[in-house]
């Protein structure tokens, strides 16, 4: 009499995963090509990765560290400032797996947060708020390429938030305590 084989029931490979239309385009945006079978090879954390950019892991904590405050929620104009996340995997994620946030990535492109920039070369001419929220204690100033000051301001308290228009190319900007700034 033959016995049933007993199979141990493993994790599925790369090849074996189910992905979704939404899941393929985003690894093809990431540079993931078909073969000629039409199968694509990746690594499965970049899956896990473009939902925990979307705030939609499963995962509490993960080996990078992901959940820990980096991809804790869905995306925010101030978490894509704050990690740098314009690059093409964060867009990537956003176009392909979480498309509702796109209106969120588009206000934080070209923002940046508290530091010391060059207009033309670290961040560009233009108008800037501070992202929503009440504002306290911030200075900001606007220099010339020589040192001297342009205009400047300590804001004590700003309940909706701060504006500052950036007009020249080498102008400096110096920002201390009023968090992250979009465009607009």
């Amino acid at each position: 009499m033959e016995q049933p084989s007993s199979a141990a029931s493993a994790t599925p490979t790369p090849s074996e995963t189910v992905l979704t239309p939404q899941e393929m385009g985003y690894l093809k945006a990431l540079g993931n090509k078909p073969d000629v079978s039409g199968m694509i090879t990746f690594n499965p954390g970049d899956i896990e990765e473009g939902h925990a950019i979307c705030g939609q892991s499963s995962e509490s904590d993960d080996e990078d560290g992901w959940s820990e405050g980096a991809f804790s929620g869905p995306p925010t104009v101030d978490a894509i400032i704050e990690n740098e996340w314009d690059g093409a995997d964060y867009q990537a994620a956003v176009e392909h797996l979480c498309p509702k946030y796109l209106s969120v990535l588009r206000k934080a492109k070209g923002g940046f947060t508290d530091g010391t920039y060059e207009v033309g070369k670290d961040i560009k001419a233009g108008t800037y708020r501070t992202t929503p929220g009440r504002i306290t204690d911030c200075y900001w100033e606007r220099s010339t390429a020589g040192g001297a000051t342009i205009a400047n301001d300590f804001v004590k308290n700003a309940p909706g938030g701060v504006t500052v228009t950036l007009m020249r190319r080498g102008e400096g900007f110096t920002s201390e305590g009023c968090g992250n700034w979009m465009r607009g």
